[in-house]
């Protein structure tokens, strides 16, 4: 990296590298695995060159976009649950799953298989879910998350 460029790897497509004409824009992005965000920012193609290992030269990016790394969008909310005769709170709901905050029971274990009763908003009768916990954290008060 320089001050006014980014040299990148030039990317493969069945085993040929592929073509950037200079001035098409890229988004590119950067992942900090140690605190779990990405960031996403534009860039214009400067020039490609080949080589043992062909390289792409594109503008250095000024501007970063944090990106959420999830598959789906979460919704907070605050929604009745029940897990068994254990009552909760679903703090937030996603296209892969939902968070809830339950008493602290050894019975909450990654990998255990529950069945969750969540009540949404206007409905008399809960929705009764199959479902797997994923994670377990403690909370301050006996909880578990």
């Amino acid at each position: 990296m320089t001050d006014q460029q980014l040299m990148l790897q030039l990317p493969y497509q069945k085993g040929v590298p592929v073509r950037f004409e200079p001035g098409s824009r890229l988004l590119i992005l950067r992942q900090d695995d140690e605190q779990r965000i990405s960031y996403a920012a534009t860039v214009s193609v400067v020039e490609a060159r080949p080589g043992t290992i062909p390289l792409l030269i594109v503008t250095k990016p000024t501007d970063y976009e944090v990106v959420p790394r999830r598959r789906f969008f979460r919704c907070p909310v605050r929604l009745p649950v029940r897990v068994g005769e254990v009552q909760g709170e679903a703090t937030n709901l996603s296209g892969s799953g939902v968070l809830v905050v339950l008493p602290a029971s050894p019975d909450w274990k990654p990998g255990a298989e529950i069945k969750l009763e969540l009540t949404l908003p206007g409905e008399q009768e809960p929705l009764t879910l199959d479902g797997r916990i994923v994670r377990v954290h403690n909370l301050p008060g006996g909880r578990r998350q």
